[in-house]
């Protein structure tokens, strides 16, 4: 909650510190927020860095994201970490990274801003809980983190250490929803396409297969 105590609350309680914010992103039993100014403040949980803040202690008031970085958009992820864009249009994560999720080319842990794809440019970030997605200035979506179930839609269920290229046929998408093990995307026609984990038919597409690279979501009838 932020307040500078532990325990549960019933009512709105105002995270402590005075700062203001435009901007917020919860994860797993963590939360951030951007600061007027652009820069990051979290609390919470902190057990894989997931705060940003050099350590991995919890805190129960905001702690500044460190390395000075100012941001125009933060996700946070219930697989504890937490990824932001800057202004330029780079992406930085932070956190856990068993699966290669904060796209730096590695798989340890990182309690500071990690550089995503070696600055490669966003103009938007999309997380799931252990996977990450960010569409380019050109329309291209790129992916990166596990893909056990086809979830970053690269044709096979390798993970991904840094951004790798949405497979398809070119589609140009101007928005990414991502789920624990599935993902969908919004072309800019307005067409709809999803990949991934489809266990419970939750991709649209027909059948229960599932689907490593984006299909089409089937019309309303």
């Amino acid at each position: 909650v932020g307040d500078g105590a532990a325990g549960n609350r019933s009512s709105p309680d105002s995270v402590a510190g005075g700062l203001r914010f435009t901007k917020l992103a919860s994860g797993n039993q963590h939360t951030c927020g951007l600061d007027t100014s652009g820069a990051a403040h979290c609390w919470g949980r902190n057990q894989f860095g997931q705060l940003g803040n050099g350590s991995t202690s919890d805190q129960n008031t905001p702690s500044a994201v460190i390395l000075g970085l100012n941001f125009v958009d933060l996700a946070g992820s219930y697989g504890n970490f937490t990824c932001g864009l800057t202004g330029e249009g780079k992406a930085y994560c932070w956190g856990y990274n068993r699966y290669g999720q904060l796209g730096d080319g590695s798989t340890q842990d990182s309690p500071v801003p990690r550089l995503v794809g070696s600055g490669r440019v966003f103009t938007s970030l999309h997380v799931g809980t252990y996977a990450a997605c960010g569409i380019d200035p050109g329309g291209d979506t790129y992916c990166w983190g596990s893909n056990l179930y086809g979830q970053l839609g690269t044709g096979d269920v390798d993970d991904r250490l840094t951004p790798t290229l949405l497979s398809g046929h070119g589609q140009q998408y101007q928005s990414i929803t991502m789920m624990r093990n599935a993902a969908c995307g919004t072309t800019v026609d307005g067409t709809v396409y999803c990949w991934g984990l489809n266990s419970s038919s939750e991709l649209g597409i027909g059948v229960d297969a599932y689907a490593l690279e984006p299909i089409e979501v089937l019309p309303l009838r």
